[in-house]
């Protein structure tokens, strides 16, 4: 009976469905067979003999749970979906760019609803980088107002559509 003690509380604390790493289950392993070899040899009498190994390899199973716990390798963390914004920037496959120059060639129904891209053009001075890098003067495109296709004409007020 003192025999299977021993094996079961070893597959009992380590055979947990909660503890899922292998080195805790290693340490549990580990620190209760070397608590129960100890208690067994280090016993001061042959009837407290089994008893004591059945609690100190308890306790080793805890100390070498706890010692593999803390020595456990950090899982990677899990990389970040892409936002919202990201996923619209990015560019999507087969896609193509289409640019309309000027609205003379469309119906006039599309015209009427069809609100001009406002692109800003400006140049830039040469500027200093708080790392130290130098900018050099180049120009720099801003689009201020977006094209955009209205459902119905807007009127501005001068009466026409607007430019």
């Amino acid at each position: 009976m003192k025999a299977l003690i021993l094996p079961v509380v070893v597959f009992v604390a380590s055979g947990c469905a909660t503890i899922t790493r292998p080195r805790v289950q290693w340490g549990m392993g580990i620190g209760a067979t070397a608590g129960a070899i100890g208690g067994a040899v280090f016993s001061p009498n042959d009837a407290s003999r089994g008893t004591n190994a059945v609690v100190f390899g308890a306790v080793g199973a805890v100390a070498g749970g706890l010692l593999g716990y803390l020595t456990e390798p950090k899982a990677p963390a899990a990389s970040e979906a892409p936002s919202l914004k990201a996923r619209e920037l990015a560019p999507s496959p087969g896609a193509k760019d289409v640019q309309v120059t000027s609205p003379d060639g469309l119906p006039a129904f599309v015209k009427d609803r069809l609100q001009q891209v406002v692109i800003e053009e400006y140049e830039e001075p040469d500027t200093v980088a708080a790392d130290g890098s130098l900018h050099e003067p180049h120009r720099v495109y801003r689009i201020k107002r977006p094209a955009e296709l209205f459902a119905k004409p807007v009127a501005t007020p001068t009466g026409g559509t607007p430019q």
